[in-house]
């Protein structure tokens, strides 16, 4: 039997999303918490209250307890906090962010397959969203890689950052290579990763 939601969530519920507070987010139903993220100012709470709505939603995802259609939920709530934790941050490093949604994306078309109609979980809009912030040319990425042990810490920062947007999409790279809407340079992008620091 799949568990949906904890029965007992249902006696914590509130109709105001902005009283959702960190100490009580693993109590509150799913639908509850996807209306405090939608309607929820990013700067009205704490960065690490959205850290812990995600850290939260990515473990529902992950569980098999679950209905297909529930973990999908759970993980565009984990996107979604992402979502908002930039927001509050923007002096952030966009390639961090979408390195964080790539692993949750990912996961979502490895184990629920890729989509038509959920941009999420399609392979050729995940790859797109990686290549569209690398920030530098692969011939540059790939001549820099040969020498990042004496590279200044700036440079192996973003070196690294460009591994961790890459990464997530070794775990789909077989699906990657039967989608035709994929940009097939990505496979040239991941044969670097394991030259990158």
């Amino acid at each position: 039997m799949n568990v949906q939601e904890s029965p007992s969530s249902d006696n914590h519920s509130t109709n105001d999303p902005q009283k959702v507070g960190a100490h009580d987010i693993t109590t509150r139903p799913l639908s509850e918490l996807e209306r405090h993220a939608k309607e929820t100012l990013a700067s009205a709470l704490p960065p690490d209250h959205w850290e812990q709505l995600r850290d939260l939603a990515v473990g529902r995802m992950q569980r098999g307890s679950d209905t297909t259609e529930v973990r999908i939920r759970w993980g565009h709530l984990a996107l979604s906090t992402i979502l908002k934790g930039q927001q509050e941050h923007a002096e952030k490093d966009p390639k961090v962010t979408v390195a964080e949604a790539a692993w949750i994306r990912a996961y979502m078309i490895q184990a629920f397959g890729p989509s038509d109609t959920d941009p999420t979980r399609q392979p050729s809009e995940l790859c797109n969203e990686v290549l569209l912030h690398i920030g530098m040319s692969r011939a540059d990425v790939a001549r820099t890689a040969d020498t990042w042990t004496t590279a200044p810490r700036e440079t192996i920062l973003q070196l690294r950052r460009i591994k961790n947007m890459l990464s997530p999409l070794l775990q789909i790279e077989d699906l990657l290579h039967r989608d035709e809407k994929v940009d097939q340079e990505i496979h040239q992008w991941l044969a670097l990763v394991p030259r990158l620091p």
